[in-house]
């Protein structure tokens, strides 16, 4: 990965995420935000938690350069979501159908998945 690509994903998860709460950003295809898609985590060991204030786009840099090996592959995404005052960085599996996504996230014990389309938090019941 060429070192100004690094920098405009950093800027744009960091900016994404302190402007709407979170994001969801692939290595090759960008933002996935209105995609008919869902995200969800399967790995919860690769999470990251940060104080917001202490949140930037070197904690970013160094998520990808951590977790690059995995982010590369084109059915994994970066994700980021505010609670609080805590920012989530974690490695999402985009995956069509809302049916499959559920199971993803009943058997990682996830809480929620996420909507890329609609843009909206879905809670595992």
């Amino acid at each position: 990965m060429v070192k100004d690509d690094i920098y405009f994903i950093a800027n744009f998860v960091k900016n994404e995420t302190l402007e709407n709460g979170g994001s969801t950003y692939n290595l090759k295809d960008g933002n996935m935000a209105g995609k008919e898609l869902f995200s969800v985590s399967e790995n919860k060991e690769k999470e990251v938690v940060l104080k917001l204030e202490k949140f930037d786009e070197y904690s970013v840099i160094q998520f990808i350069e951590t977790n690059y090996e995995i982010l590369s592959n084109p059915d994994y995404s970066l994700g980021s979501w505010i609670s609080g005052d805590l920012v989530y960085l974690d490695i999402s599996r985009t995956v069509t159908g809302i049916e499959n996504a559920l199971d993803i996230a009943r058997r990682n014990n996830q809480e929620a998945i996420y909507n890329l389309y609609n843009l909206e938090e879905i809670r595992v019941d």
